[in-house]
């Protein structure tokens, strides 16, 4: 988890696109960990070419996710887009509300 942890911050760091979208997050995480990952621009479309050993190693999209909700709860790596940090912000209180309802009724 450190290492994870560790990654997404450089990331984070480094490229502003990756706090307003986690797909650009999570793949920007890949070639960053694992220096063998090739991005072909095929015009259309991105091809990633991942050598098999390595797409054995890699987390999930959804671990880099909570790596940087965990940064933004802390107040770091905000979106600069103020549509995904209101939308993130709108999630954040369905959630609680949904969770706490749950805790009240003892379900």
């Amino acid at each position: 988890m450190k290492k994870r942890k560790y990654i997404t911050e450089q990331v984070l760091q480094l490229n502003e696109q990756t706090t307003n979208s986690d797909a650009i997050l999570f793949f920007e995480c890949l070639r960053f960990e694992f220096r063998g990952i090739k991005v072909e621009d095929t015009g259309d479309a991105l091809l990633f070419k991942i050598p098999k050993e390595v797409f054995k190693k890699i987390s999930s999209p959804e671990s880099y996710r909570r790596v940087r909700q965990k940064f933004n709860a802390e107040g770091k790596y905000l979106p600069t887009n103020p549509h995904v940090l209101e939308r993130r912000k709108r999630k954040e209180v369905t959630k609680r509300r949904y969770f706490g309802r749950l805790k009240e009724s003892g379900e």
